[in-house]
């Protein structure tokens, strides 16, 4: 079994943006294949509900796991 996978980053200030935004970026990476998770690392300066229903609402649905940080790696 191959293991697909798309990354990707937002600069959006907006936190539910952001959110939207980097889910979209690596949804469009797996070519219509659906991810069985997302994993995500957040700034501690967006809203972090809203990231996540940015995520949500774009991934339909997919689990999501991941943390905020100072710094990102």
């Amino acid at each position: 079994m191959a293991i697909h996978a798309g990354v990707a980053i937002s600069k959006n200030t907006d936190s539910y943006q952001a959110g939207s935004e980097a889910a979209r970026g690596a949804l469009d990476q797996l070519k219509g294949q659906k991810p069985d998770f997302f994993i995500a690392f957040a700034s501690v300066a967006l809203d972090q509900d809203e990231m996540l229903r940015g995520i949500r609402d774009a991934g339909g649905g997919v689990p999501v796991v991941g943390c905020s940080d100072a710094g990102e790696i």
